[in-house]
C-alpha cells in the first residue's frame, strides 16, 4: 500500500496535546531502523554500537514555518485517525520528516498541499542530510487565534516543540487552517527516538508598562489594505512573521525599507515583533513623532505626536518600523496609534465633528488610549439641524427629524414617549450649564433609532462623523 511508509513515519512521534496549561507528552519509537541509524549520524554501516542520546536538558536552535493548510480527514485517511485526531485546542500529534522520500506521501495527507509543496521544492538537495522537520497541525476552530513557537527543548523525554496560543473572547465560528513546520539540526539530537509538542495558553499581559523599542523611519507608499485612509491619519499594524513582512516591503515604494527587510528572517521573529506605523501625509513638512510604546488593559499603544505645519508641500507617505520584544506584545489584542496633536503627547484629545462631510464648530473629546469618545449633546444636535429651546436652566424642548423631545439636565435624559432615547447609563453623563456631556454610545443609539444618519468615530484620523456617506471626510 502506498501509505505503508507514511504510516510508519507518522508513528515515529506522537503527541496529543492537552488543553491544560501544561500538556502531557506522548512519544513513540521510530519504526524504521534505517531511519534511526540516520539520526545516529556517526555510526558506520553494520556497526552494532548505538549512538547514545544526550539527555542533558537544553534549548535547541530552530526555525519555524507557517502554512495555510490542514490535514485532510477523508475516509481514505481514516486509518490515521489515531495519529491525526485533534483535541479541543485543535492540535494534533507531531509528524517527523527526515528524508526527501517521505515528502510525496506526506503531501497527500494535506487538504491542499500547494504551499507546503512549494516549501519543499525550495529546499537544497542535501537538506535532509543535516536537517529534520517536525510538523504540527495548528488549525483553529474559530477566528481570533494567535500561535507562536517559543522554544524547542531536548531532555530525557526527547525533543519537544513548545508552542503558545491565545484567542479573543469572541470570534467568528470559522475554521482557520494552519500547519507549522519546525526545523532543527540532526546533529543536535543524535540518537533521539522521541519527538513531541506541548502547547500552553498565554493571555496578553494587561499590566500598564512602557516597552523598550527600536524604530526606523522610511519614506514611501505601503499597501496595508486599508480602505479610504484619510490624509494625515496614522494607522498601526503588528507583524509576526517574515513572509508577510517581506511581501509588505516588496510592495512598498521605499528602497530603504526593502533593504531593511532583507535580513529579517523567521529567526528574527522568534524573539522580535514589528509594528508598522503608516501615515499618508498632505505635506512633507508634517511630523509624526513616536514618543513611546506602551501596553495595558487596552492593548499596545504607539504614542505619537502629530504636528501639522499648515503649509503646502508635496504629499508624503511616512513609514515607521518599530522593533519590540515578541513576548511583550503576544496575544489577541488591539495594536493602535494613539495620536496627539501638539508638542506634548496628551491622552485626552479634542477632535472635530463632521456633518455630511463638512466640519462643524463642535468638538468632541477622545480618550486615545481607552478609545472612548464624549461629546456635547446640545451643541451636536444643533449642528445637525435640531431646534433647542430652554424653558428653564435645567429643561429644554428639542425638535429633530419631525419629532419632539424633552431634555432634562436633572435626570440627564432625552425623553420621547416617556422613554429615554439615549443609550447607556444616565449616571455616566455629565450635566453642565445648558449642556449634557454624553458618551459616543449614548449618541450613536439615539441616531440609530431617531434619524436617517449613521455615525462613526475615526480613531486613526481623530474625528467623529455624522452623515449618509461616512467616507466623505478628507
Amino acid at each position: 500500500m502506498k501509505y505503508t511508509k507514511i504510516f510508519a513515519l507518522l508513528l515515529c512521534a506522537l503527541l496529543l496535546v492537552s488543553c491544560a496549561e501544561n500538556a502531557v507528552q506522548n512519544s513513540s519509537s521510530i519504526a524504521d531502523t534505517s531511519r534511526t541509524e540516520s539520526l545516529g549520524g556517526e555510526q558506520s554501516e553494520g556497526s552494532s554500537e548505538a549512538v547514545v542520546y544526550d539527555t542533558t536538558p537544553r534549548e535547541l536552535e530552530f526555525v519555524d514555518y507557517y502554512f495555510g493548510d490542514s490535514f485532510e480527514y477523508s475516509e481514505e485517511n481514516a486509518k490515521y485517525s489515531a495519529i491525526m485526531q485533534r483535541n479541543e485546542d485543535g492540535a494534533m500529534g507531531t509528524v517527523v520528516i527526515d528524508s526527501a522520500d517521505d515528502i510525496s506521501l506526506f503531501i497527500e495527507l494535506l487538504e491542499f498541499g500547494d504551499s507546503v509543496t512549494e516549501f519543499f521544492e525550495g529546499l537544497d538537495e542535501d537538506y535532509f542530510e543535516k536537517k529534520l522537520l517536525l510538523f504540527n497541525d495548528i488549525t483553529a476552530p474559530m477566528s481570533g487565534y494567535d500561535f507562536a513557537v517559543r522554544a524547542v527543548s531536548a531532555d530525557e523525554n526527547g525533543v519537544t516543540v513548545k508552542r503558545i496560543y491565545t484567542h479573543a473572547e469572541m470570534g467568528n465560528d470559522v475554521v482557520v487552517p494552519g500547519v507549522v513546520a519546525v526545523e532543527i539540526d540532526k546533529s543536535d539530537i543524535l540518537g533521539c527516538e522521541s519527538f513531541g509538542a506541548e502547547i500552553a495558553k498565554v493571555d496578553f499581559d494587561t499590566t500598564e508598562r512602557e516597552l523598550e523599542y527600536t524604530s526606523h523611519s522610511f519614506i514611501g507608499t505601503l499597501d496595508l489594505n486599508y480602505v479610504n485612509l484619510p490624509q494625515n491619519s496614522v494607522v498601526a499594524t503588528k507583524i509576526t512573521n517574515a513572509g508577510y513582512f517581506k511581501r509588505l516591503a516588496e510592495g512598498s515604494s521605499s528602497a530603504e525599507l526593502k533593504e531593511y527587510a532583507k535580513d529579517k528572517d523567521q529567526k528574527f521573529f522568534q524573539t522580535k515583533s514589528l509594528i508598522i506605523i503608516y501615515a499618508q501625509s498632505s505635506s512633507s513638512g508634517n511630523e509624526f513623532k513616536l514618543e513611546s510604546v506602551s501596553c495595558g488593559e487596552h492593548g499596545t499603544a504607539l504614542k505619537i505626536n502629530r504636528i501639522l505645519d499648515g503649509l503646502s508641500g508635496d504629499e508624503t507617505n511616512f513609514i515607521t518600523v518599530v522593533e519590540v520584544d515578541a513576548a511583550e506584545v503576544f496575544g489577541n489584542h488591539s495594536v493602535f496609534a494613539a495620536v496627539s496633536d501638539g508638542d506634548e503627547w496628551q491622552r485626552i484629545q479634542k477632535a472635530p465633528i463632521y456633518f455630511e462631510g463638512e466640519k462643524t464648530d463642535v468638538e468632541c473629546e477622545i480618550d486615545i488610549i481607552a478609545r472612548e469618545t464624549t461629546l456635547p449633546l446640545v451643541a451636536t444636535l444643533k449642528a445637525i439641524g435640531a431646534e433647542v429651546n430652554w424653558t428653564s436652566d435645567e429643561k429644554a424642548t428639542v425638535k429633530y427629524n419631525g419629532r419632539s423631545y424633552t431634555l432634562s439636565l436633572k435626570t440627564k435624559k432625552l425623553v420621547r414617549g416617556n422613554e429615554d432615547r439615549l443609550w447607556g447609563d444616565e449616571n455616566e453623563r455629565v450635566a453642565k450649564d445648558k449642556e449634557l456631556i454624553v458618551n459616543y454610545n449614548d449618541f450613536w443609539g439615539f441616531m440609530l433609532k431617531e434619524s436617517d444618519y449613521d455615525t462613526a468615530v475615526s480613531f486613526h484620523g481623530k474625528y467623529l462623523q455624522i452623515g449618509t456617506d461616512l467616507f466623505a471626510v478628507n
